[in-house]
């Protein structure tokens, strides 16, 4: 086991530098991302006036200076916080940290989890993440789905050890639950480990209780969605963006799902060899 511990820890200083490499060969240009500045503003409103706030006068073109409701009230916490220490440096060093932890999440998934070798989960994991393009430009991005792609992992790679390991313990469900209600209070899409949990349910019903499984997923979720200062309008919001990836689906522009297309090879090479030939 500690010979597990050593890898996973010279892993994660890998991941370090293989994120910082990737970090800045997608060096964007801030001015065509106005959303950034958004996330560092709130980010400011919250550390300056110490208070959660319930109004964007600022927003009034969108409504929002009448009421504000937060969609996604714990990652703002969370860069709230790090303004307060370092201003808007500090905050987008929120992306750094989050984007690292879910590589060191990945790489720990592979080696220590599912038992792949110490180079074969560091190739898989940070070639594979440098192979799906629009993966890479969501985890370098200062963007609230950051906490919850790395809090949806820690939940898969919980599941993974459950399935893979036929082992559970108390403190494994223990940290199950307390993800869920970390994701729903960081994110507005409580359903998408909802549905996660019932692929779970599916594939381990031979081995969970599975009444009391349902009910602890259930209480955990429910919890986050309550605890919420700006509940019940999180849950408006969370129906709402719901529908747009749904029913509205056939008259929008947008695509879904593009972060898991891999790169043809050629362009890998030409969009990653040429920077790290530098």
């Amino acid at each position: 086991m500690f010979k597990k511990r050593v890898g996973f820890v010279t892993a994660c200083f890998l991941a370090i530098g293989a994120f910082f490499l990737i970090f800045k060969n997608y060096n964007f240009e801030r001015l065509d991302d106005p959303d950034h500045y958004y996330h560092l503003r709130l980010s400011q409103i919250i550390a300056e006036k110490d208070m959660i706030p319930k109004v964007l006068p600022q927003v009034e073109d969108l409504g929002w200076g009448k009421i504000f409701r937060e969609k996604e009230f714990l990652f703002h916490q969370l860069t709230g916080f790090f303004y307060r220490i370092n201003g808007e440096a500090g905050v987008e060093a929120v992306v750094p940290v989050l984007g690292v932890s879910i590589l060191c999440l990945l790489i720990g998934a592979a080696y220590i989890v599912i038992g792949m070798g110490f180079l074969s989960s560091v190739l898989v994991v940070l070639l594979g993440v440098m192979g799906a393009n629009y993966f890479v430009q969501r985890i370098v991005m200062l963007r609230p789905h950051l906490l919850a792609i790395l809090i949806f992992m820690g939940i898969f790679t919980v599941y993974l050890k459950v399935l893979l390991r036929n082992l559970v313990t108390k403190k494994d469900w223990v940290i199950l639950f307390l993800f869920y209600v970390i994701f729903v209070l960081s994110y507005h899409a409580f359903y998408v480990p909802l549905a996660l949990s019932a692929i779970f349910w599916f594939c381990a019903r031979d081995k969970i209780n599975l009444p009391r499984f349902a009910l602890g997923i259930v209480l955990s979720t429910a919890a986050g969605i309550i605890l919420n200062p700006y509940f019940p309008g999180n849950i408006e919001l969370a129906l709402r963006h719901l529908a747009i990836a749904t029913v509205d689906l056939s008259d929008s522009q947008l695509n879904f799902g593009i972060e898991l297309i891999p790169l043809r090879s050629d362009v890998f090479f030409k969009l990653h060899g040429a920077f790290l030939g530098r």
